[in-house]
């Protein structure tokens, strides 16, 4: 037996919309914004809408396509939308939103875009959601009709986003930069000098952490130049309650997050070795590949001498380079384990206390680092500089240059990211090369 439609209405809804009234106030739990128990209300309204909707259907059908709905993803997404219409309408009545007229609004933050149209010039947003009004902007408000604003009433112990960016600009900001003007919430801090960018990474992972707070910088131990962005912050809301601020201010310290360190070496001596190379045998490619590479940084190099395979040379001639001033020492090649190769040797036996010989990295596994008492730095580079477009030498540079001494810890971190594609076409260092330290 067919079911007439007006049987459906006036007699099984009813029933039903009681039944299910019933059914969801008893078993869906409060919602917690006011006690009330709006997730009920929600899907009670839904079911409403819907089976009123579905009486455009065959009558008989009327069972089928409820169930269908309330299985669908469609019937899901409409109970997303009615949670957030009564999301918004709550929040509007805790005056967080407020509607003023535009006289009054000084002070306030607008909370979107307004767009100003001048036919033939401009059909752009003038003030920017999150925008706080001034007192110069009341006649523009007004000369694009806008007489009445919603804003963001300002509340004790909450904070806009701009001003939650310049606290998080102060958490990292150091001498060296300047940060940009905030816009839309954001704030960037840019280089003023070539150097070597250092970022805390555990306190950056620990301000972080915090909900509704971001932010993102370079990688750390890697060469900047004047205008590069060094890093960006904001807040993901618009606003934030001011003691997250304050929890994540004690996460990160009284010290910068950043830390940007101008070039200071300014002069190297280079011993090259290899019996080969000093006979005559094969050309010395090695140097210029160093001399090169030092240039980058602001490092000349004023001495380069022969040894040979000669460890005693050697010795004396970094005992030598060392009395003479030089901010660098650099030993080529001879860092294998062949019974000619004796620069690890050396370099430990002048006198040198050494970081580490062996890097894992690849290529350049065979770094050897050391350091003099007062700082000098010598270091003993494997063949692999010579010829790989991208190594070890390349990762430690900008430290050397820097005057940032290297410790063994820095080396054993080097094995993330430490290990080179070796591309078809090398685009170091913009690529993954390094970039795990």
């Amino acid at each position: 037996m067919k079911l007439k439609p007006g049987i459906v209405s006036q007699v099984l809804l009813p029933v039903l919309d009681e039944f299910l009234r019933v059914l969801l106030e008893t078993v869906v739990p409060p919602h917690p914004w006011k006690g009330e128990q709006f997730d009920a209300q929600i899907f009670f309204w839904a079911w409403m809408f819907m089976s009123r909707t579905l009486l455009f259907f065959r009558a008989e059908s009327f069972f089928l396509h409820s169930y269908k709905f309330l299985m669908s993803e469609e019937f899901g997404e409409f109970l997303c939308i009615m949670y957030f219409v009564l999301k918004m309408s709550d929040r509007q009545e805790d005056n967080i939103l407020k509607l003023v007229k535009t006289e009054e609004a000084i002070g306030h933050v607008l909370c979107h875009d307004m767009t100003q149209i001048i036919p033939g010039v401009i059909k752009d947003a003038r003030f920017r959601k999150g925008h706080v009004v001034t007192k110069e902007d009341i006649p523009v408000l007004l000369s694009i009709g806008k007489e009445h604003l919603y804003v963001w009433e300002k509340q004790e112990g909450m904070l806009h986003e701009d001003e939650a960016a310049e606290r998080l600009r102060i958490m990292c900001q150091n001498q060296g930069m300047h940060a940009t003007q905030v816009k839309e919430g954001k704030v960037e801090l840019i280089a003023d000098m070539y150097g070597l960018i250092q970022v805390d990474v555990r306190r950056l992972y620990d301000v972080n952490a915090f909900d509704d707070i971001m932010i993102a910088t370079r990688h750390t131990n890697t060469a900047v130049h004047p205008g590069d962005k060094l890093a960006g912050t904001r807040i993901i809301p618009l606003v934030i309650e001011e003691s997250i601020l304050k929890e994540a201010e004690q996460a990160a310290g009284t010290e910068p997050l950043l830390k940007l360190s101008p070039w200071v070496l300014k002069t190297a001596g280079v011993i090259t070795t290899g019996s080969e190379v000093e006979k005559g045998l094969i050309k010395d490619q090695f140097t210029p590949v160093v001399i090169k590479k030092l240039e980058k940084f602001g490092i000349q190099v004023t001495e380069h001498v022969f040894s040979g395979d000669d460890k005693d040379r050697i010795i004396d001639h970094i005992h030598k380079m060392k009395e003479a001033g030089l901010d660098l020492i650099i030993c080529t090649g001879g860092m294998s384990v062949d019974p000619d190769d004796c620069t690890p040797g050396a370099i430990k036996a002048s006198g040198a206390e050494i970081v580490t010989y062996g890097a894992p990295t690849l290529p350049g596994a065979m770094l050897c680092v050391g350091y003099f008492e007062d700082g000098t730095p010598v270091v003993g580079l494997p063949g692999c500089v010579m010829y790989a477009k991208a190594t070890v030498f390349d990762l430690i540079l900008p430290r050397l240059a820097a005057g940032v001494k290297i410790q063994k810890k820095d080396v054993i971190a080097m094995g993330h990211g430490g290990l080179c594609l070796g591309c078809k076409e090398c685009h170091y260092p913009d690529c993954s090369f390094g970039k795990g330290v």
